[in-house]
Order: structure tokens, then C-alpha cells, then sequence
């Protein structure tokens, strides 16, 4: 994902990465259903920027996330993405929607896997809380 990442970052025309927001991706449900399907990799920008090469400006909705941080390789991040899926199927709160990962550690930044971060964002449909 690493490529897709960088290709959007320097597709977009100039608009800088938005202060302290990752980039990240949005996987669908058919990517891991039945290994296809469209990823799309984004990195939020500070401004609108104008489209060029496969770059795009895409406004990206809220959601309710069940969400879990992957620390160490992208290698091992099946079991984070396992742990969560078991997590939302127990409580029965899955919703559609793409899932979302962040990339807030990454080979960009260090050599050492074991210092990569990687957030998981699994679609919840909202919970109210308890009376």
C-alpha cells in the first residue's frame, strides 16, 4: 500500500498533507470477501488541490469505527484485522462500509518494523449507550 500511498501524495497537485492527519486507505468488503476489488489510498490535504494522473479529490464521510492499532509489520497485521473482526461479530454491531486503515508509523518514517503503526477502522452501526 505503500506505493498507492505515495502516488497519491505526489498526484495531488500541491495541496500539502493536512497537519496531523495520515494518510491511509479504504478497503472494501469484496477485497477481502473475494480477493478483488477497488483500494483507495488517500492522503488528507490541507486544500483543495487539483486532479491529475489517478488523483482525485474525495470527500471521505464519518463513520462509526470499531477501531484497533497494529504495531509491528504489515506482515503480522492479519491478526490485529482477526482480533477486531471478533470483536465487532461477538457484539453483532457490523455495519457496511469500506474498512479504514491509517498508516501512522510507517517504512517512510523508520527502518524498524517493530515501530510501525498501523490504526484499523471496522464499520459499526452506532451503539446508544446504557440507560
Amino acid at each position: 500500500m505503500g506505493r498507492g500511498v505515495r502516488r497519491a501524495e505526489r498526484g495531488g497537485g500541491g495541496g500539502g498533507r493536512a497537519p496531523g492527519r495520515a494518510p491511509g486507505a479504504l478497503y472494501p468488503a469484496e477485497y477481502f470477501q473475494l480477493d478483488a476489488g477497488e483500494i483507495t489510498a488517500y492522503v488528507p490535504v490541507a486544500r483543495e488541490v487539483r486532479p491529475g494522473g489517478r488523483a482525485a479529490m474525495l470527500d471521505i464521510p464519518a463513520a462509526e469505527l470499531a477501531v484497533a492499532v497494529h504495531k509491528g509489520a504489515v506482515a503480522d497485521l492479519d491478526r490485529t484485522y482477526g482480533a477486531l473482526g471478533t470483536y465487532v461479530a461477538r457484539r453483532e454491531i457490523g455495519a457496511g462500509g469500506p474498512i479504514r486503515e491509517h498508516y501512522l508509523v510507517t517504512a517512510f518514517d523508520t527502518d524498524n518494523e517493530s515501530r510501525h503503526l498501523t490504526e484499523v477502522g471496522w464499520p459499526v452501526r452506532p451503539v446508544p449507550p446504557p440507560p
